[in-house]
């Protein structure tokens, strides 16, 4: 059998058609039914599946694109998923505390081989010194170009800045000035998530600046 269709009601409406009942393999005398819809592989039954694209569209399909290769010689059909993609998506997620090697644990988070058929959306979050994170930053920037996509979200990786990091910056003047501002408000508990994220990522990129101006 084939079909095209949801075996969920993902809308939430009630009295939704076109439905497909997750049994009607079963209900039909069905050796094997081929569903299509899902971009992604998803096994409903033994006899059920979804095949997914060839090639995956998105970061939520982080399992390279297949196609299956459906036998029907025994009580229940064989299954084998044959890889045929050309890219994969990932998207891994790291937790860093200062102390950790925030570089190695991103390096083993990445595929070894073939970057450039990788599509990378990288997420970080914990917290990390200022030097520390200054250095993770030039880090992934390094390896960006090496991957068919890359992108990485620092907005949940605190700063932790001690004044000798804001010494690096500068010990006086102006730039000392915006540096404490920004390390205020990246702490300052009556600002949005989001205002304490933008100024943790200036008060970060102020002071790779400067260590880019002293080297």
């Amino acid at each position: 059998g084939l079909r095209h269709g949801a075996i969920t009601n993902f809308s939430g409406e009630e009295g939704a058609t076109g439905i497909i009942p997750p049994d009607r393999a079963q209900r039909s005398g069905l050796d094997y039914l081929a569903l299509g819809d899902w971009h992604g592989q998803l096994q409903v039954s033994s006899s059920t599946w979804y095949s997914g694209t060839p090639e995956p569209d998105a970061f939520k399909h982080e399992a390279p694109g297949a196609a299956l290769l459906v036998t029907l010689d025994g009580p229940s059909p064989k299954v084998e998923p044959v890889g045929v993609a050309s890219f994969r998506w990932l998207r891994p997620q790291i937790n860093v505390l200062p102390g950790d090697d925030a570089s190695t644990r991103v390096a083993a988070a990445l595929p070894k081989a073939g970057a450039r058929d990788h599509l990378v959306r990288l997420t970080l979050t914990g917290r990390l010194p200022l030097a520390e994170r200054a250095a993770l930053e030039a880090d992934l920037a390094h390896r960006a170009p090496d991957f068919g996509w890359f992108s990485a979200d620092l907005t949940g990786l605190g700063v932790e800045a001690l004044p000798e990091d804001l010494d690096q910056i500068d010990r006086a003047g102006a730039l000392r000035q915006a540096a404490e501002m920004l390390l205020a408000e990246a702490g300052d508990p009556g600002l949005s998530q989001l205002e304490r994220d933008t100024a943790t990522s200036a008060l970060a990129r102020l002071y790779a600046l400067s260590q880019e101006v002293r080297a």
